[in-house]
This record gives C-alpha cells, structure tokens and sequence, in this order.
C-alpha cells in the first residue's frame, strides 16, 4: 500500500502487527478508538477507579485491553509470523463484532518512548527502527490483508492507519502521519476533554 490508500476489510477478527526490521529503539503500539467526532469514544469507567486518569477505549503499554475484549495488545509476536528478514514485531487483537457500535474508526500509532539517546543527547525517533512497518492479517487464517511501509520516519510517533466503519463494513486506510511529541501529541488530538 502506499499513503492514502485504502482496502477492504471482510473479515471480523485482524490481527495488527508493527513490524520492524532491525531493532535500535523501543517503539510502541497504541491505538485508539474514536467516535464519529474523531474523539476518544467515551466508557462510563473513564477517570474512576483503577481507571483514573485513563481512557478504556486508549489501549497501548498502560491499558492493554478495550472494554468487550475488543482491542487487545498481546506484546511480543509469536516468532512463527515473522518472516526471516523480520527482527520483532509487537500485536494487536481487534474483534469488529464486538467492537461498541458507536466506534466509528481505530487509529493504530507507533512511537518511541521520547527518551534522550545516552551519548548525543538527541531525541529518538523512528529511523533508527529501520523502516517499521504495519501489518493487518485476518487472525482465523493469518492470510495478510495489507502492509505499509513507514516513510515519515524522522519523527518519534507516526499515526500508521487506520480502520474505519463504512456501513456495516471497514476498511483499512495507510495514513502515514508523522507527529513530533511523542504518543502524547495524539493523545491530545483525540481527547475528549483535559487528559487527567
């Protein structure tokens, strides 16, 4: 796929992988789920409890899991998908049918965790992962729907793609949006309100 592009996707249950092809840097997987205003779909548990100061529907290190299971970071993939030339990949698990109906979209973003490099004192940021890319597989058969190759990758968090609702269906659309920030200048993007 190339920016912009957009294809169909049929089946109910993907599994997302950000790919990297040669690991210099830590880089993170989130996504976020968002209502028709493009804003943080709102759960009633937000900012309660072990919630405070959290977003159920903003699933990356510090929330792994979408209410209903219906976004799900695993973490490390499985060695078995990678290819040979593929160093590490971290997945995501997104179930369509269970997703709340009022999800119109699921923005998928990789990032750095925006720390100084020790020697130069720079910041990191995506080019030194080499090119990662994402990957959506159908999760039932593991046939691959569709790659991106990130080329905006002199930023430290790069908004991948996204899956929107058309209907009753969705389609995957490579976005390749390049944010300097870190994950928090997405996070502001789509908030509903002061995050905290």
């Amino acid at each position: 796929m190339k920016q912009g592009d957009r294809v169909q996707v049929t089946c109910t249950k993907i599994r997302v992988d950000l790919v990297e092809r040669h690991k210099i840097v830590e880089v993170d997987l989130s996504a976020f789920v968002l209502a028709k205003n493009e804003k943080f779909l709102v759960h009633p548990d937000d900012n309660k409890g072990e919630y405070a100061n959290k977003r159920r529907y903003f699933v990356y290190y510090g929330n792994e899991e979408a209410p209903d299971n219906a976004v799900s970071l695993i973490g490390d993939a499985d060695r078995d998908n990678l290819c040979d030339n593929e160093f590490a990949a971290l997945e995501m698990l997104v179930d369509l049918e269970r997703l709340n109906s009022s999800a119109n979209q699921i923005v998928f973003s990789a990032s750095t965790d925006f720390t100084p490099l020790k020697e130069s004192g720079e910041k990191e940021d995506l080019s030194q992962s080499t090119s990662p890319y994402i990957r959506i597989c159908n999760q039932e058969n593991e046939e691959e729907i569709c790659r991106f190759i990130l080329t905006d990758d002199w930023t430290d968090c790069i908004e991948m793609g996204r899956l929107v609702r058309d209907g009753n269906s969705w389609e995957f659309e490579a976005t390749g949006i390049g944010y300097d920030g870190g994950l928090s200048s997405l996070v502001n993007k789509y908030k509903v309100e002061d995050w905290g």
